[in-house]
């Protein structure tokens, strides 16, 4: 059962269209007309469907119990803090008003007392929390967009400003983000309700990996690469200008022989694959290196699992036929060698 939360949202005075609107049309009778914003996650997601197929097996319980909890609380209906923007619809676009307020759920209704007028309205969630996400260059409709930032950037203070958690890299995003947008069309003298629908701009990638056929080998690093790096927010299209490699995050199975590597990210480029890659550090101090090349699209709300084996020297394989393998034997010590998998 959906609860659906209302609030009247009472906004600070630096936000003159909402406490004054002669300045937006000379009738004042058009002044102070009730907007009733519903906003409702829509999470579509193969997640359920992708962790039963790929993970199917008896000894697969246990890593597909764990992922099922960790990226449960991610890839969900939910939404915590929602970004509302209200926007000119002429000229340069620029925004009107902006607020940040709660929903704690997957629908809530907003209550606004605002001009009778059009406006472009755009709207994110899940941003407030993300520390690796923010929204910038929201002063106009069409500037917004969901960037992604590097350790880098936020100890130059090049981030805005919020609670982030520092890293030693750029890793897997800590909340699922949304986005939509409506064009708002006010008629003078009536009240009205509007739906806007919020759609997931991250998606999410776990590697499984059984270590029944290895050696003594210490802890394996995974990078996840090939996915954008921002998102417009106006336009639904997504950046991939500056793509950077997205740590995954380590989660050991409480018994079996597989563990896995999961992270959440932007969605992969059409037409591009995207790849992990698996550092095995040996008994003998060397490094294998790895790369599994995945020849699909991972687009927004999706999931992609694969599992891989980790053999005596290091080497990662899987069975999937749309993964491609690469192998560097003794990496840190750059000797490249051809492997046939």
């Amino acid at each position: 059962m959906k609860v659906f939360p209302q609030w009247l949202i009472a906004l600070s005075a630096s936000v003159a269209f909402l406490s004054g609107c002669g300045w937006v049309d000379e009738d004042l009778s058009d002044c102070g007309k009730e907007l009733d914003i519903d906003c409702e996650v829509k999470m579509q997601t193969n997640m359920q469907t992708e962790l039963s197929t790929v993970l199917s097996q008896i000894e697969d319980q246990f890593v597909k119990a764990q992922l099922q909890e960790w990226l449960g609380d991610i890839l969900t209906e939910n939404a915590n803090d929602v970004d509302l923007s209200f926007y000119d619809t002429e000229g340069a676009n620029s925004r009107l008003a902006h607020m940040d307020v709660n929903m704690g759920g997957s629908q809530a209704v907003y209550t606004l007392t605002i001009p009778a007028r059009d406006y472009l309205h755009t709207c994110v969630a899940n941003v407030a929390e993300n520390d690796q996400v923010a929204l910038v260059d929201a002063e106009t409709f069409h500037g917004g967009r969901l960037r992604q930032f590097s350790e880098r950037e936020v100890e130059e203070g090049l981030m805005p400003t919020k609670n982030i958690l520092q890293a030693d890299s750029v890793h897997s995003h800590n909340t699922c983000v949304y986005a939509g947008r409506k064009w708002i069309r006010m008629q003078a003298g009536e009240s009205q309700n509007i739906d806007v629908k919020l759609y997931p701009v991250s998606s999410a990638s776990a590697l499984v990996l059984d270590y029944a056929q290895a050696g003594p080998i210490g802890q394996v690093r995974v990078i996840a690469e090939g996915f954008a790096n921002a998102f417009n927010v106006a336009d639904s299209i997504f950046y991939f200008t500056d793509p950077m490699p997205v740590k995954a995050t380590f989660l050991q199975a409480e018994e079996g022989t597989e563990d896995s590597f999961v992270a959440v990210h932007f969605p992969s480029k059409d037409g591009a694959s995207w790849h992990w890659t698996v550092d095995v550090p040996l008994s003998d101090g060397s490094v294998t290196r790895s790369v599994l090349t995945v020849n699909e699209v991972l687009a927004a709300g999706q999931l992609k699992v694969l599992k891989a084996k980790i053999y005596d020297n290091g080497v990662v394989a899987t069975d999937d036929p749309m993964v491609g393998v690469s192998v560097t034997l003794q990496w840190n010590e750059a000797e490249e060698h051809d492997i046939e998998l």
